[in-house]
């Protein structure tokens, strides 16, 4: 899959954390090389970040360390491969719709269910509003999603946007009739 990414990229910026890792086998060396290799073969960049001791030594061991950039932290190695700041918030801001999304559609749903079951905890239009707000942030945040990512991430996305898509319908076919209420929607000037 990683390999497919690389392939498809003009040309990859690849970033290899090793953080997690205290041991590095030859089997994780070996996809490393093929994935540096599949780097070179479309004149790209991959940086390592690298914390271990042990695990230098085996990048070192192998002759790595004078193939590959290798570094402490993800800021160096996005400096490394020339990937700006900005570009880094984009991805966080990205990867916070990918969370934000199931997390809006399931409040719309709650939202869906109390306005449908005419739940008296509050006022209708307060249940209307609010599953109408997190319907409109889940279709944003899949949609996002859905353009973004692929594979899995892109299936959840178009999932929420098709979600978000029925409560709206459900909502519009069972659309309250404010003029019937005791509480008026706009209170009267004085």
């Amino acid at each position: 899959e990683v390999i497919g990414h690389i392939q498809g990229a003009k040309p990859p910026v690849v970033l290899v954390d090793l953080t997690p890792l205290n041991y590095m086998g030859s089997a994780m060396v070996a996809l490393i090389v093929r994935i540096w290799k599949a780097v070179q073969e479309r004149n790209g960049r991959m940086a390592v970040v690298n914390t271990d001791p042990v695990v230098h030594d085996v990048l070192k061991i192998a002759g790595l360390t004078n193939l590959w950039s290798i570094v402490e932290t993800r800021a160096e190695a996005f400096d490394e491969l020339g990937i700006s700041p900005g570009v880094r918030a984009h991805q966080r801001e990205t990867r916070l719709m990918v969370a934000i999304a199931p997390v809006a559609l399931v409040l719309a749903g709650v939202g869906l269910y109390l306005w449908l079951s005419g739940a008296t905890l509050f006022s209708t239009l307060i249940i209307v509003c609010v599953t109408l707000g997190w319907a409109a942030l889940a279709l944003l945040a899949g949609g996002v999603t859905a353009a973004r990512y692929e594979g899995g991430t892109r299936a959840l996305g178009v999932l929420v946007v098709l979600g978000a898509i029925a409560v709206c319908v459900v909502g519009a076919l069972n659309w309250p009739d404010f003029s019937d209420s005791e509480t008026p929607v706009v209170a009267p000037k004085p």
